[in-house]
């Protein structure tokens, strides 16, 4: 392979090509011959020469399924070789390969296919976890497409079996998992619960909702929220025959990039998917097309359509204000859409505070409210979860007393054994400095709703450590910037927050506010 190293992002470059050549299509370069036997070399690069000399001016990637060339043995590979060498630069491929395992076969896969295809982008398939997408990680710039919600119609009795809870990764020992169904059935494990099709309950509370309870959510929905979170180069790949998933996902991950096949041949409405799954830009759908074009007589007229009928839809949801310009900000994020509901819960305060350091304070983050709303207790503790999943532990130590209702939420979420420390002993009952079950040497994870001056989470520290736990990670949801990571560095130990308060008051002075008044709290306060 001849090709040169990728200096741009794989997105990047796909979103360039998106508004330089007004298209979302990606054309798929796979050689169903006819016939028995194994197929020639020169037979495959002769028609992938054609369709791409074709369709190079109105395509924005090209999508090889690499099994074509592998049924044709030796020759089929020497063709995906010379087919791969003959796509313009300034065009990005996307190698159709949906490998990955763990350990050294991982490795070896991303190695053949970012080294000696010199792909730009590949297909995974998530089932196993991050760990075995790591490999591919290490590989900066290049695109991560990862199975969320197939076109196939055999998916939906796995994709969308309905989903609460999260699976704790980062735990030591036995892993656990609590989901309850609709029914307040615990799915886990060791239980008899059943998980109910989707059909058979209603459909999930979003952020701000007003639900009692947070309701279950489809698996593919879960997995997109997670597989997001591994890195910055991931998209998606959901089908166009299921329109109502690109919607779904497309309103929980208004960033996201979504590969959408299916579209033609397997039946899936172009209409329908460009519809429901492109960003308020414009952009953030790739529209795959095979057989429909790399069949055709004249694949390059064939894909002038398909990029026309595209452009024709987008058109329209412009005109209807959905996507109103290039240059519109895009919707919130999932972080954005938690911060906005903190706020419109009325955690966030203005006037003087004195904290618990002694020192005064303009605003204060009142995280003791959400208690108040079961659905935004679920959502902080997941926020928390997304954290904890990376991280190595036995157990969570909440510092008390705030974080106490929200680390319960946690370990209820994750399936993860809680304990907190006395910060005041007590002089009746059993007197125990440290409530819960623990084994002296364990890891546990200190836990709590702020950071501020450290004050007390230093005096937390210091019970667990006298009771023989090791203690590395203090995870928090905001952090108000207030110099209390310094003193924690000073004992070992490393923060890790959901947002910043920057982000916070950015959020409150952007809304509708008193926007005068809160740009004075545009600089966090050294408190």
């Amino acid at each position: 392979m001849e090709k040169e190293k990728m200096t741009e992002r794989f997105f990047d470059k796909l979103e360039r090509l998106c508004r330089e050549k007004r298209s979302l299509l990606c054309v798929g370069l796979d050689p169903r011959m006819g016939g028995e036997g194994e197929v020639g070399t020169e037979e495959i690069v002769r028609r992938n020469r054609l369709v791409i000399a074709e369709t190079a001016p109105y395509t924005v990637c090209y999508k090889p399924n690499i099994a074509f060339y592998e049924a044709s043995g030796l020759p089929g590979l020497m063709a995906l070789e010379e087919t791969l060498n003959l796509i313009p630069e300034d065009i990005p491929v996307i190698l159709d390969a949906k490998r990955n395992d763990i350990g050294q076969t991982a490795w070896a896969y991303a190695k053949s296919l970012f080294e000696r295809y010199h792909a730009e982008a590949v297909t995974l398939n998530p089932y196993m976890g991050k760990e075995s997408v790591l490999p591919f990680l290490e590989y900066k710039g290049k695109g991560l497409l990862m199975l969320c919600r197939t076109s196939n119609p055999g998916a939906d009795s796995i994709q969308n079996l309905l989903v609460c809870g999260r699976a704790k990764t980062g735990i030591k020992g036995e892993v656990g998992r609590t989901s309850l169904n609709a029914y307040g059935i615990n799915t886990s494990p060791g239980h008899s619960g059943v998980a109910y099709p989707k059909e058979e309950t209603s459909v999930r509370t979003n952020i701000t909702g007003s639900n009692t309870h947070p309701e279950p959510e489809p698996l593919y929905l879960r997995l997109a929220s997670e597989v997001l979170n591994w890195g910055e180069d991931i998209g998606l790949i959901i089908g166009a025959t299921v329109p109502e998933a690109l919607e779904a996902v497309r309103q929980e991950h208004p960033h996201a990039w979504i590969l959408c096949p299916g579209i033609g041949a397997q039946g899936g409405s172009l209409e329908k998917a460009v519809s429901a799954g492109i960003r308020e830009d414009g952009c953030g759908l790739i529209c795959v097309v095979g057989r429909d074009i790399y069949g055709n007589p004249e694949p390059g007229r064939k894909a002038l359509e398909y990029r026309e009928l595209i452009n024709r839809v987008r058109g329209q949801k412009q005109r209807e204000g959905v996507v109103s310009s290039y240059k519109q900000p895009l919707g919130l994020s999932k972080k954005e859409k938690l911060l906005k509901a903190l706020i419109d819960h009325g955690s966030l305060k203005f006037g003087s505070f004195k904290l618990k350091s002694g020192e005064m304070s303009p605003y204060y983050l009142d995280l003791r409210k959400i208690i108040s709303s079961p659905t935004l207790l679920y959502n902080v503790a997941e926020a928390y979860c997304t954290i904890l999943e990376d991280l190595e532990f036995e157990r969570i130590a909440a510092v008390p007393m705030a974080a106490l209702p929200i680390a319960t939420a946690v370990s209820l979420q994750m399936n993860v054994p809680l304990i907190y420390p006395r910060l005041s002993l007590k002089d009746h009952g059993t007197g125990n400095n440290i409530e819960g079950d623990f084994i002296a040497g364990e890891t546990v994870i200190l836990l709590d709703d702020v950071l501020s001056s450290a004050h007390s989470k230093l005096e937390a520290l210091k019970v667990l450590k006298e009771a023989g736990l090791k203690v590395r990670d203090l995870v928090v949801l905001v952090d108000r910037e207030s110099g209390g990571v310094e003193k924690l560095k000073d004992e070992g130990i490393k923060l890790h927050s959901f947002a910043r308060i920057t982000e916070m008051l950015k959020l409150f002075s952007a809304e509708r506010r008193g926007e005068n008044r809160a740009q004075q709290f545009a600089q966090p306060f050294r408190i």
